[in-house]
């Protein structure tokens, strides 16, 4: 018996099959899949672990926009997983966090030198200004009376602070009214001019305010300086060291999102998706997350 020939022409959907298969085309999502890393396909249920882990409970509804910005970063850090994953640094169970580490180490992400902090404080040493200051004691009472008898207890010679201890009405008078070291942005704008116009042991005549009345004392005054490099260092070692690992994780969140072209399939979502960070430029074309409409 003979084998019967094929047809000469297939149906055009048995046609666009046959090709998929022959040419090994990627196979539509299953409905739980909600996004492809390369060749890893994300279930939801791994985004709602992602989100009972970041204290987003079943409870609390999100709008649209806070969800895709959610996915968008449970993506970035699976793609660091799969990175530190295929370059042998990081186990298949470890968390995202534990294989960024080990990706920085392996960068060579080192610490910053003392050089580094002392060029950065040279480059702009006006950046480390402190402005004129003053350190202040307060009196408040809620009358005008109670205030000018503060006042006049001052005249007659009693220390600031204890007329503070005794009349003044505010959480500070057990401590004399004192107020710390205080800059202009520190005081409220009705109060600068007459605070920075005492002189040092000056007290000030009674002044009105909205929810009380106000007695201030000038202890001291400090002329705007440059705080010295040894006051500094540890402040700028910190915010350097900050910088250079932000640095070096938004590059390998670029380098990872660019080597597995992250694809969601925003029909299988349960709300609308907004791309933020997939639908920028991640190093050329091939780069660029892709939305899809799934299954």
């Amino acid at each position: 018996m003979r084998q019967a020939s094929p047809p000469k022409r297939l149906a055009p959907a048995l046609c666009v099959m046959w090709l998929a298969l022959s040419c090994g085309g990627e196979r539509p999502p299953g409905p739980d899949v909600i996004a492809g890393l390369g060749r890893v396909e994300i279930v939801y249920g791994d985004f709602e672990g992602y989100l009972r882990r970041s204290g987003v409970g079943p409870d609390l509804a999100l709008e649209s926009t806070a969800l895709s910005a959610l996915l968008d970063q449970f993506l970035a850090e699976e793609a660091i997983r799969q990175l530190a994953l295929e370059r042998g640094l990081a186990g298949v169970d470890e968390p995202a966090s534990a294989a960024l580490r080990a990706l920085l180490r392996a960068d060579g992400v080192g610490a910053v030198s003392e050089a580094e902090v002392r060029r950065f404080y040279e480059r702009d040493p006006q950046r480390f200004v402190l402005p004129e200051r003053v350190r202040l004691c307060q009196i408040l009472t809620d009358t005008r009376e109670r205030a000018e008898e503060s006042a006049a207890a001052i005249r007659a010679g009693e220390p600031f602070a204890s007329v503070a201890q005794r009349l003044s009405q505010e959480p500070a008078a057990r401590q004399g009214g004192a107020q710390g070291i205080l800059a202009r942005d520190d005081l409220p704008p009705a109060f600068v001019a007459t605070v920075f116009a005492l002189a040092p042991g000056e007290v000030s005549e009674v002044v009105r305010a909205d929810y009380g009345f106000h007695l201030f004392q000038v202890v001291e005054r400090y002329p705007e300086e440059i705080r010295p490099f040894e006051e500094v260092e540890v402040e700028i070692r910190e915010r350097l060291a900050a910088r250079r690992l932000a640095d070096a994780r938004e590059r390998l969140v670029v380098e990872a999102l660019a080597r597995y072209n992250p694809r969601v399939y925003e029909g299988n979502l349960p709300f609308h998706y907004a791309p933020s960070r997939l639908d920028r430029p991640t190093g050329g074309a091939e780069g660029r997350g892709r939305v899809e409409d799934g299954g």
